[in-house]
């Protein structure tokens, strides 16, 4: 016949069991949010991409849309008739579905959508474009903020609040953080320690690259990503 475990065993047995989970329980929460922002990173990176082709086989190539049209004419123009738009919320920041409030990592205070046209799309997520005329030794430019959850929490940049741009001289949908002029500036180092605009919780607008950071380590969210 064998012996049964005594409630005391049981309780320890539970016990440590409770102890163990309460430990790794967060990481893997964590995980699973890193990951879930990671696919609809790429999602939305994705589905913007193909927007801007579609709209180049009506109106060519990236660099001869007219730069100079309002904001709202220009996304109305080129991006409205090639995404699943739910709400076009346009460029006020009136109280509408398109209006939230951001945050840096650091918890300050960031991102203001007043000179972009924000639009919601059918599958949740918000994209705020604006057209940049060329200026000084920059070319033309179509900057991209996507909130990849829409009005959903954090609101929060390198969580699920992400820069894109496309810089007309290479034609090529990027991130903020990789320059035009001058690449890849310090490499995937410098965008995680950059002290104005860096993937961490401490730069003045800390977490407004994450996503040139993600990007340039091969669409992987390396183990220091901060969160």
């Amino acid at each position: 016949m064998k012996k049964a475990f005594t409630l005391a065993e049981v309780l320890i047995t539970l016990g440590i069991i409770g102890v163990v989970a309460a430990m790794t329980l967060p990481t893997l929460i964590q995980n699973h949010q890193k990951q879930q922002m990671l696919t609809a990173l790429k999602k939305a990176y994705t589905s913007m991409s193909q927007a801007i082709d579609r709209a180049k086989v009506d109106y060519e190539d990236v660099d001869t849309w007219d730069y100079d049209l309002p904001v709202a004419d220009f996304v109305n123009t080129y991006f409205i008739p090639y995404l699943n738009v739910a709400e076009n919320c346009g460029v006020s920041e009136s109280d509408n579905n398109c209006k939230i409030v951001y945050k840096h990592m650091n918890g300050a205070d960031g991102y203001s959508n007043d000179i972009y046209n924000c639009i919601l799309t059918t599958d949740g997520m918000q994209y705020c474009i604006r057209n940049n005329p060329a200026s000084g030794s920059y070319p033309k430019s179509i900057q991209i903020r996507v909130d990849i959850n829409g009005k959903k929490n954090p609101n929060v940049g390198g969580k699920d609040v992400f820069n894109m741009r496309l810089w007309t001289n290479n034609k090529k949908l990027g991130f903020e953080g990789i320059s035009a002029v001058d690449g890849l500036t310090g490499g995937c180092v410098g965008l995680k320690n950059s002290a104005s605009n860096g993937c961490n919780k401490t730069a003045t607008a800390a977490g407004h690259i994450c996503g040139a950071y993600i990007f340039c380590n091969g669409w992987n969210i390396p183990k220091d990503y901060p969160w």
